[in-house]
């Protein structure tokens, strides 16, 4: 977030979109997407968990993709990043065939977003031989940008959002290796989910710039009403339920107004970005680390710190995207929206960060 501002000061000899995306995506969002993965994944599938030798290859391998990308070496940034996919997909697989229960079914969706990253990338390394292709650079990006954190999202979120509302969870099924009564049907509809969102990614590569948001909107709207009553007033208390709540509405608004106004899509973009998916992957992140921590009395008080970083996060998202409508102090807008990131998740973080060092006793 910070090279908006360093670019604008002057510091910077180079304009940073490509650096800052990729950071964004493949390292903001990748870290939480492997931290949460590896430790939940193991869990729901009764399996080992990741060795410590496991972890330190993909922490290696997750450092030198920053580093390629922070010293503008992308394609570097992005192969390790493919590399890294593979290594973490296969110790996925391996613990899948070493299970003793089965995921939650709207995890099929987890698969599809972890195959979208690496379709993504691999399309963007075959731009870098082959030459820009504009139907493939905008797959790349929409497998790349959105489909490796919105499926995931969607397949995680009806299982675990309603924990954070205190909603009828219809992913939940009795402990089995093989599929118990109503999972296949479950698993079958998210898999359906997933053939749509892809659907849309292809038909906006071909040119369709309003029909693909439009298909997401709908589609996303109905799998997270229907799956998760996240409409509903929450039974449970405290900020969690409704920083869900408000992440969900930046992401269905972002592809409403895309919809609506695709001329103005780098903007809205940041809806999805910053108060969608980051909001979502920051709020997530909190309730897992309480719950780590043994501090699960906590996740329905309205923690000061989680406050302020919603509403830094929300802030911040509205003021980027009305950096693009207002020319005159687009400059200014873009600064003060990342101070305001920066400022929400470095409050947040400090605050929360006793937390990290505590051991859940009762396991």
């Amino acid at each position: 977030m910070l090279l908006w501002p360093a670019m604008y000061l002057g510091w910077l000899g180079f304009y940073p979109r490509e650096m800052h995306g990729r950071l964004l995506m493949e390292g903001f969002v990748g870290g939480f997407a492997f931290g949460f993965l590896g430790t939940a994944l193991p869990n729901v599938l009764t399996t080992r968990r990741f060795s410590g030798r496991e972890v330190g290859a993909m922490l290696g391998l997750y450092l030198a993709m920053l580093a390629g990308h922070l010293t503008q070496h992308s394609g570097w940034g992005d192969g390790l990043f493919l590399l890294l996919l593979v290594v973490f997909g296969t110790g996925l697989a391996r613990r899948f065939v070493e299970r003793k229960d089965l995921p939650p079914p709207g995890f099929v969706l987890v698969a599809g977003g972890l195959l979208c990253a690496a379709g993504g990338v691999v399309l963007f390394l075959l731009e870098r031989g082959d030459g820009v292709d504009l139907v493939r650079n905008r797959l790349a990006n929409q497998l790349l940008f959105q489909g490796f954190l919105l499926l995931p999202v969607l397949g995680i979120g009806a299982f675990l959002f309603p924990r954070f509302f205190g909603t009828k969870n219809r992913h939940i099924f009795p402990d089995a290796r093989t599929p118990p009564p109503g999972w296949v049907r479950k698993a079958a509809m998210a898999a359906g989910v997933g053939v749509l969102i892809l659907a849309s990614f292809v038909v906006e590569a071909f040119g369709w710039e309003r029909t693909g948001p439009w298909m997401r909107f709908v589609v996303c709207g109905v799998y997270l009403s229907t799956e998760t009553g996240w409409w509903r007033r929450p039974k449970k208390g405290g900020i969690l339920p409704w920083g869900i709540r408000l992440g969900i509405l930046f992401t269905l608004a972002a592809y409403l107004a895309t919809g609506i106004l695709a001329a103005h899509r780098v903007a809205l973009d940041h809806l999805l970005y910053v108060g969608g998916f980051g909001m979502l992957a920051l709020v997530v992140g909190t309730r897992v680390l309480l719950g780590h921590a043994g501090r699960s009395d906590l996740m329905e008080r309205w923690l000061k710190p989680v406050v302020w970083l919603v509403v830094m996060v929300a802030l911040a998202a509205l003021t980027r995207v009305s950096a693009d409508f207002l020319p005159q102090v687009m400059a200014s807008h873009l600064i003060y929206a990342a101070l305001a990131w920066v400022t929400g998740v470095v409050v947040w973080g400090v605050c929360l960060l006793p937390w990290v060092g505590k051991v859940d006793e009762g396991g």
